[in-house]
């Protein structure tokens, strides 16, 4: 229903960079009161990182994009789900910039090695 390409276009004319943005994951682990299965549910479902790997390399075949922006409620919990998305996106050429609606790191110094990698 969108015209990605225009999209994408504009993104670039007024960021300098163009942008997709992607959701590997729904739901929260912590079930704060303000906020407790609003959205998504109490518990925290992640997609598998071969399969965000694989959209990410059509994604990239399809459209000519500099990098994608995660947008899931919360991100970057399961160090292991990310360390395996980097090596399957590195391996499979799907390896991209990426910006996330969190603090990825959540003050996980190797965590940086790893957004490195992808």
């Amino acid at each position: 229903m969108i015209d990605l390409d225009q999209y994408l276009a504009f993104w670039r004319e007024h960021n300098g960079y163009a942008s997709l943005t992607i959701s590997v994951a729904r739901g929260c682990p912590y079930g704060c009161e303000w906020c407790q299965d609003a959205v998504h549910g109490p518990e925290m479902r992640l997609r598998s990182p071969q399969g965000v790997a694989a959209e990410v390399k059509t994604l990239q075949n399809i459209y000519e994009f500099d990098r994608l922006r995660v947008v899931d409620d919360v991100d970057g919990l399961q160090r292991e789900w990310i360390e395996e998305w980097a090596e399957i996106a590195q391996s499979e050429g799907a390896n991209i910039s990426f910006e996330a609606l969190n603090d990825l790191n959540r003050k996980d110094i190797p965590m940086l090695d790893v957004r490195g990698t992808l």
